[in-house]
């Protein structure tokens, strides 16, 4: 096993596996350091420590050579070794550094990385046959099963599965579990990736609005942790559900934001994925905007999306996008239709031209609809009622209504033009049919969703509950197990004093500091001596001392507290144990009860004779000696306390 830091494992893994090629500088640091970016002189840093490790630096092109203006080799011999053994463990159980990680946990950690990368690319580029593919070997225990981020990570890409779908209740389930797996790792990517896809669970099922603070506390997480893929790409989704929900501001600022992130990280495709997305919400920005009669702001919001397809067509690598390379045509040819309308018949023989080729129901339905808006524009209108009836035909069909809306009110509008009023009622008709069913489909879905929370809310709440009661239950199980414990002490103490002759007191005192002991907590005894005609052996006497005592434990008794205990040594004497108190209290105790005492008791001079009280620290840690020595040392042992003035 190589001591080494996890990067330099990395490194040397990647090169192991690509021995029979030159690897590229710029494939290690993508490789190595997944999308973060570092200095030009982080690769050979790392791959002196790597030669260094393999065999010192005599020879430092022994195992590892340097293909100048290329890249590295990895030259030296390689031999597989079986990795079956018989049985028996190779180390002593406990000795082995937990940091410290094998090859083979670097080679999981680095397929987990890479498979996670894969699955958002194929999650982007809608191939959801790869994804399930992905998916599957994430939550495969014996491809992933050392690394704990494979099944965070595999169950939120199975969310988008889920969600793609729509099957709420799964999708549901399925980022519950991620959540409280995420939770007990506390693994920033993790978190990252539950947040985002939480928030894009709301951005189909609820609202826009409501998947704004998820996708802004993935962000928080992602910025903190330097994750620059994750933070470009939070910063994308935060900027197109603000506008959409309406946020001209919001979508402005985050789309900024975004451009900048994904201009600065890797992969290249993440540049075009976030203009091409963005320009489709500046073109929904605008549309809306024209609904408004806002002329003006439409057409800001149509030049800065034909800026945004601009700067994506630049970029050179739409082929690595799949479908959603087909997201630019449609946004530019809706831009362009709106913007220029002397370049309106290009925008439509573009739609022509896309709609003849294209194989996917949603693609197909995008076509559609931008044939009919610019053929009614156009008063092309037999034209535009034969791609609204296809469009319409191909919704019902495919379950996709998505666009049914815009397709009824361009049906009613060519009616209309074309004086065919009692065919524009029936579809005007069937629009609003069709926009009150969906009011009423989302107004279910969102309660589902809601019950759905609330469901989650209350067992997080009864799981809370059931924690504090086992807390609670633990907590007085401790109690009666220490008062088991304490009785079984004190019957062994009181044998002890049966057997050698202990007296009671010193019994009770072992028994007081084992308390203590067991608690860990500081304990204070007083001494009361009631030192009045001992000593005379006069009857009277005697029966005075039994008046006092009664009178001395009244008046103790407001001062004690429910846990602290007394004893009587003799008549007039008292000790009093203080539990979970210091010096100071027991001396305030003490100089309270004088005062109670003189104050209740007649006296000669307004002082009772013959009263001591004294005060000793019994804690457990420093002071038990002088406890010990209570026991058969004279009274008092500590300095007399005098009243308060």
């Amino acid at each position: 096993m190589l001591p080494a830091p996890p990067k330099i494992f990395n490194l040397l893994l990647i090169l192991l596996e690509n021995r029979h090629r030159v690897v590229p500088r710029q494939e290690l640091l993508t490789l190595v350091w997944t999308r973060l970016e570092v200095s030009r002189g982080a690769l050979p840093q790392s791959m002196l420590k790597l030669r260094k490790l393999l065999g010192g630096d005599k020879d430092s092109e022994r195992w590892i050579a340097t293909v100048r203006g290329v890249g590295y080799r990895f030259v030296g011999e390689v031999r597989i070794v079986s990795a079956a053994h018989d049985g028996r463990p190779s180390t002593a159980a406990g000795t082995a550094k937990p940091e410290r990680r094998t090859l083979g946990d670097v080679e999981v950690t680095h397929r987990v990385d890479v498979l996670n990368q894969r699955a958002q690319e194929q999650a982007i580029q809608l191939d959801h046959d790869g994804l399930r593919q992905t998916v599957a070997t994430l939550l495969d225990r014996e491809a992933c099963g050392a690394d704990p981020r494979a099944r965070v990570f595999g169950l939120c890409h199975q969310s988008v599965l889920d969600r793609r779908a729509g099957d709420l209740d799964r999708c549901w389930q399925t980022l519950q579990s991620a959540e409280r797996l995420s939770d007990q790792l506390a693994v920033p990517l993790c978190q990252v990736s539950v947040l985002r896809a939480m928030g894009q669970f709301f951005l189909q099922f609820v609202s826009y609005a409501e998947a704004i603070p998820w996708f802004h506390r993935a962000f928080e997480v992602a910025d903190r942790a330097r994750a620059g893929f994750e933070t470009a790409d939070c910063a994308f989704f935060l900027a197109g559900s603000m506008g959409r929900a309406g946020d001209e501001a919001g979508c402005e600022e985050w789309t900024q934001r975004a451009c900048d992130l994904a201009r600065q990280v890797k992969p290249d495709w993440l540049w075009t994925y976030v203009c091409a997305s963005l320009a489709g919400t500046h073109v929904h920005l605008g549309e809306r905007a024209l609904d408004a009669e806002d002329m003006p702001r439409a057409r800001r919001h149509w030049v800065q999306a034909l800026q945004m397809l601009d700067d994506a067509d630049a970029a050179g690598n739409i082929s690595e996008l799949g479908h959603f390379a087909t997201v630019l045509p449609i946004n530019r040819a809706w831009v362009r239709g709106y913007l220029h309308p002397e370049q309106r018949v290009a925008s439509i023989e573009m739609f022509r031209g896309m709609l003849a080729t294209e194989t996917v129901p949603q693609i197909q339905l995008s076509h559609l609809l931008g044939l009919t808006t610019f053929l009614i524009e156009e008063g092309r209108l037999e034209e535009a009622r034969g791609f609204c009836d296809q469009g319409l035909a191909l919704g019902d069909s495919t379950r996709i209504f998505r666009h049914r809306v815009g397709f009824l009110s361009h049906a009613a509008d060519i009616s209309t033009r074309q004086g065919r009023h009692a065919d524009a009622g029936r579809q005007l008709r069937a629009q609003l049919r069709w926009q009150d069913e969906t009011a009423r489909s989302d107004a279910v879905r969102i309660a589902k969703v809601t019950a759905l929370r609330l469901q989650t809310e209350r067992a997080l709440a009864v799981a809370e509950l059931e924690r504090n009661l086992s807390l609670q239950l633990e907590s007085e199980n401790q109690a009666l197990r220490r008062e088991v414990q304490l009785r079984g002490t004190e019957d062994r103490f009181e044998q002890t004093a049966g057997v050698l002759g202990v007296s009671a007191f010193k019994v009770w005192l072992m028994l007081e500091l084992a308390r203590a002991r067991m608690a860990r907590e500081s304990l204070a005894l007083i001494l009361i001596d009631l030192d009045v005609g001992r000593g005379a052996g006069s009857e009277p006497r005697r029966n005075g001392l039994v008046a006092l005592d009664a009178r001395l434990i009244e008046c103790l008794h407001p001062h004690l507290r429910a846990s602290d205990r007394c004893t009587q040594l003799d008549s007039g004497r008292l000790v009093v144990a203080l539990s979970r108190a210091d010096v100071d209290r027991a001396r305030l105790v003490a100089a309270r009860l004088r005062r109670d005492l003189t104050a209740s008791m007649p006296t000669r001079r307004g002082e009772l004779p013959g009263l001591s009280i004294s005060v000793v620290d019994a804690a457990p840690e420093p002071d038990a000696e002088s406890a010990w020595r209570l026991a058969s040392g004279p009274v008092p042992l500590a300095p007399e306390l005098k009243p308060d003035p």
